[in-house]
């Protein structure tokens, strides 16, 4: 059995402003509708269903996602939840460098969410995290990782790629 060095867990935590857009987002429709005069009891029920249908994924997707960190002494795993949904696991040896940095640019800033970019390799999962903790693998492959511990993940990464760590 492997030993656990360091375990992160991210949700949207902050999901309030939801019940805040949600009634404008269903009142909007229906004050224009009533305003232009052409209102009546089967379109009014017509755009409530049409817009309860579109916000539903919306806010399943925002209630449900969850970012799972964790490494150990087989190596780095990571499951986004629901873009990934079963544990991947990145070995010690595939992992060349990383570094934890801040935030470089204000699109870093509102990243959020798993993203891969096939053009420079690069696979981003992002939820709540304050730094980035960027890992370059073997095959010119990187990924780009918000962490709310990047202290403690960077201990759990040099821990792992230590040569002592068998």
């Amino acid at each position: 059995m492997s030993h656990l060095h360091y375990e992160e867990e991210q949700r949207f935590s902050n999901v309030r402003w939801i019940w805040v857009v949600i009634p404008f987002v269903v009142l909007v429709p229906l004050i224009i509708m009533i305003t232009e005069g052409g209102s009546n009891q089967e379109d009014a029920a017509m755009i409530l269903l049409s817009t309860a249908f579109a916000l539903l994924p919306v806010m399943v997707i925002l209630l449900y996602s969850r970012l799972m960190l964790k490494i150990d002494n087989q190596g780095f795993h990571y499951k986004f939840f629901p873009a990934v949904i079963k544990w991947r696991i990145i070995s010690k040896d595939m992992i060349e460098s990383f570094e934890v940095t801040e935030k470089r640019s204000l699109l870093e800033k509102i990243e959020c969410g798993y993203r891969r970019n096939r053009l420079n390799n690069t696979i981003l999962m992002n939820i709540s995290g304050k730094k980035f903790v960027r890992i370059k693998l073997k095959y010119s492959r990187r990924l780009k990782i918000g962490s709310e511990n990047p202290e403690g993940f960077e201990r759990a990464l040099r821990r792992l790629t230590s040569p002592d760590n068998s």
